[in-house]
């Protein structure tokens, strides 16, 4: 792999069987990569996301979750889908990296039905697929790896999200030069969601995916965008809070003893995620867990 088609400096995916020394090396370069000029950054807004957040907002959400997918469930029911329904017309997602494809029935219930198609795609097929597209019949799965999925985007597609995925993509920057390439040939308004760790999950998730992200490294997929008509926010998601909750629950069981503490103290964990996404809400802080990154192109009014 040509490696100007990465965000990262090395090729090592630890989603793969991988020895010790590759393991070292991969954990060197991407300290490397989170830590060299972390904060250099080109191209777009950087926000904190700290939304006006309710005791039923949490009841939407999955509480047994990792405090970051709940703080990422809580991106995606926080937007407003209805200035993005106004701003689109019909809500046509395309989900690269989607999995078992649960974000087409979640997104379906935070937008409260706004979504008028939603279409996974993954490297990896999915016994639940046939099960969701039965029941849901606006769902629609295919498999393709993040390289290729060009030629199957739909259409109709006018906005593209990927949930917890692009720290898998080896080559991360081909993938968003696909997207430039569909943007460049239409003269829809289209828009992109993003969400994907941020450095502080290197020791959170441990070897997992090739990378993680900065706004240093968020700088070489916004530059794709800048020959077109486009603006780009870079929203912080969580912070240290929600940092220390998912290391003492998830993380150190995991390593020293091999056991989740979210089931072992479940009420527990329950309460004190709601209290730690409530108090990263209101810090602003450079130590994020998360980030989700807009990409607007052809815009009409700007939604963020």
């Amino acid at each position: 792999m040509n490696t100007y088609l990465s965000s990262s400096i090395h090729t090592i995916n630890a989603d793969k069987k991988i020895g010790p020394l590759k393991k070292f090396i991969w954990l060197i370069t991407n300290i490397i990569n989170n830590y060299l000029f972390p904060n250099f950054s080109s191209g777009f807004e950087i926000r904190n996301f700290c939304p006006e957040v309710n005791e039923n907002d949490f009841s939407r959400l999955d509480l047994k979750s990792s405090l970051l997918r709940i703080l990422c469930d809580l991106f995606w029911l926080k937007i407003n889908w209805r200035d993005i329904k106004r701003e689109l017309g019909d809500i046509n997602i395309l989900d690269i990296g989607c999995g078992s494809g649960q974000y087409g029935i979640k997104l379906q219930q935070f937008s409260d039905g706004l979504i008028s198609s939603y279409y996974g795609i993954d490297n990896a097929f999915s016994a639940n697929w046939e099960k969701v597209q039965e029941k849901h019949t606006y769902i629609k799965f295919r498999e393709c790896n993040s390289d290729n999925f060009f030629k199957f985007i739909p259409e109709n597609t006018n906005l593209f999200i990927t949930q917890s995925a692009i720290e898998h993509f080896e080559s991360d920057l081909l993938f968003f030069q696909h997207i430039y390439t569909y943007i460049k040939n239409t003269s829809k308004n289209i828009l992109q969601i993003h969400l994907f760790p941020s450095a502080a999950c290197l020791t959170l998730y441990l070897f997992h995916g090739l990378r993680q992200y900065t706004p240093r490294t968020v700088s070489k997929i916004v530059s794709i965008f800048t020959q077109i008509n486009s603006y780009s926010i870079l929203f912080k998601l969580g912070g240290p809070t929600c940092n220390k909750l998912h290391f003492q629950f998830i993380t150190k069981p995991f390593l020293t003893e091999r056991k989740d503490y979210r089931e072992i103290k479940a009420e527990e964990y329950k309460a004190k995620s709601i209290k730690a996404v409530l108090k990263d809400l209101k810090s602003d802080n450079n130590t994020p867990s998360f980030y989700a990154l807009i990409i607007h192109s052809n815009f009409n009014e700007k939604l963020f």
